[in-house]
């Protein structure tokens, strides 16, 4: 097996990676997650993927940290959003209802972002309903006026919005409470705090009790056992993401998954 690190060392070396990047090594991956009311495969997030000259995959989370101290992680946010409105008329007869996407707080600055979302939607007839933007690392945001015209913009517009990686970093209660999110999606390290601790069980119990009492919906992602599932769904818990469901998967195995498992309930054995 060729070493993660190998990938990173490329990156140091080659100037040229972020123009690499949009000339046929980009993949667009989708993880499922499930609707935990309705018992079936509720939509799937979009994530980008990069191969190298040997056709292996880079270590996403050193890839993102170069495409951001490069300049280049908006355009990264740009060609996923792209890719997945293009996919979504043929996921939706597959029984998709929803397709998240990532944006880094480089695109939530820009002006232009949301007339372009809306030209693309347009462009490849995608219902606003169908799209969820995920929106994290909020403490990056330079420029907070520009910021909070966008998101005030989609929203307006009826596009969704979900506070992702809830529980690290900057994103906590007070974000919560000053953007109009739809949808909060528990950080993985939260919810494997949970087991073996009841405080940490308590917490997050409470925290899906006050987003739907604000009419928030919550996804817990980093599920990976039967025993997380059924716990987060006995808590109230709407959607669940993670291994358990499905790893994240190329286009073609996206479909494969679908039609296996699109109504397959994932809380029985």
């Amino acid at each position: 097996m060729r070493n993660k690190e190998n990938g990173m060392e490329l990156l140091k070396e080659d100037g040229c990676i972020g123009e690499k990047a949009f000339h046929g090594e980009k993949e667009c991956f989708f993880q499922p997650f499930y609707n935990v009311e309705k018992k079936r495969i509720w939509g799937a997030e979009a994530l980008f993927r990069l191969k190298d000259e040997n056709g292996n995959y880079y270590n996403m989370d050193q890839l993102a940290a170069k495409a951001e101290e490069e300049g280049w992680i908006a355009e990264i946010d740009r060609w996923v959003f792209r890719e997945a409105c293009r996919r979504i008329p043929e996921l939706r007869a597959y029984g998709l209802k929803r397709i998240n996407i990532n944006l880094s707080p480089e695109v939530c600055e820009v002006p232009e972002t949301v007339p372009n979302i809306m030209q693309i939607l347009r462009k490849y007839e995608v219902s606003r309903s169908e799209v969820c933007m995920e929106i994290t690392e909020m403490c990056k945001v330079r420029n907070a006026e520009n910021f909070r015209c966008m998101v005030e913009q989609l929203s307006s517009q009826g596009i969704r919005l979900a506070l992702d990686d809830f529980g690290k970093g900057e994103s906590n209660l007070l974000r919560l409470s000053q953007i109009p999110f739809q949808t909060l999606k528990l950080d993985k390290e939260l919810v494997w705090g949970t087991e073996g601790s009841r405080m940490a069980e308590d917490l997050v119990e409470e925290i899906i009790r006050i987003a739907h009492r604000h009419n928030i919906q919550v996804t817990a992602e980093g599920i990976e056992t039967l025993d997380q599932a059924r716990t987060l769904a006995s808590w109230g818990c709407d959607y669940l993401q993670g291994y358990l469901i499905a790893p994240p998967l190329s286009y073609g195995k996206l479909l494969t998954f679908l039609e296996e498992n699109g109504k397959r309930n994932f809380l029985e054995e």
